[in-house]
């Protein structure tokens, strides 16, 4: 059996993961939930990153985990270190009454907990992107639309990206829950449904954000292309007024005698002719709702 897991499990120390020099970090808010009678905690932290140099992508990494199940045996190979798959571990290595509970339903129960950990560090991504296309919403109807066509793009293809990842992993859980009776007692196969349950519950949601996402570019281009059209008409109705004004200078500014040629009358009434004009053009315009 084969899945992947974005790469927030990844295990701080893995080189290949570190962020790098142009990004820093600048503020944390850290969330724990302590277990008392286990001694243990969970939680979820949120950094504020700063990209202090100019990026044309943003990368989704993915771990792969490879796991071979029998009867009485359960081995995990993930690609690089994940956090859920270590913390299940150590906590087996040092709580004896978990331990012993966990094994004594069998090799299924401890896939079912393994899957469980790894389906959970998917939401909190979710929400992040959930986040990001509020934050983009917002922008758009903001006076930003120019700026934030690439942040469109960003977060587009991390949906598609993160798509591609959980999309192989519903089909594999499938035909998992077919065969895992032969693993897990009877009263323990509900269990899985709940892991089905959480993959659709994420393919649901990045549907949705999936419709939200195309929804807020085809309203960008459309703000984009409104305001495009605003220039355009002002710079259509200046050339319309300026044509009869053009019109007029070019007729009397031809080297000829006519009435009132190089006389003060005339200029005043070429002039008075010009100014009625363009207030009639611009009223015009006006009535017609073209400006």
């Amino acid at each position: 059996m084969r899945t992947s897991t974005p790469d927030t499990g990844l295990a701080a120390d893995s080189a290949a993961y570190r962020l790098p020099t142009t990004v820093l970090p600048r503020h944390y808010r850290l969330t724990l939930e302590p277990d008392l009678g286990a001694a243990t905690f969970a939680g979820d932290v949120e950094i504020d990153l700063s990209v202090e140099g100019a990026t044309s992508s943003i990368v989704l990494n993915a771990a792969e985990l490879d796991m071979f199940v029998g009867p009485d045996y359960l081995v995990t190979i993930p690609t690089v270190e994940l956090l859920p798959v270590t913390r299940l571990f150590r906590r087996c290595e040092d709580d004896e009454a978990f331990r012993e509970q966990l094994f004594s339903k069998g090799s299924g129960r401890l896939l079912y907990e393994i899957l469980d950990d790894l389906f959970d560090y998917c939401f909190p991504i979710l929400d992040k992107i959930g986040h990001k296309l509020d934050a983009l919403e917002d922008d758009v109807f903001e006076g930003r639309s120019e700026e934030v066509v690439r942040d469109i793009s960003n977060v587009k293809q991390e949906i598609i990206s993160y798509r591609k990842i959980v999309k192989p992993g519903r089909a594999t859980l499938r035909v998992l829950e077919r065969h895992v009776e032969r693993f897990l007692p009877e009263e323990l196969e509900l269990y899985f449904d709940d892991v089905v349950d959480a993959a659709e519950r994420i393919w649901d949601i990045l549907d949705n954000y999936k419709e939200v996402v195309e929804a807020l570019e085809d309203t960008n281009e459309s703000v984009i292309s409104h305001r495009q059209n605003d220039v355009l008409r002002v710079l259509t109705v200046f050339s319309a007024t300026m044509l009869p004004l053009t019109l007029i200078t070019g007729f009397f500014g031809m080297n000829v005698n006519f009435p009132g040629f190089a006389t003060t009358w005339a200029f005043w009434t070429i002039f008075v002719v010009m100014a009625s004009a363009l207030v009639g053009m611009l009223a015009f315009f006006r009535f017609k709702r073209w400006l």
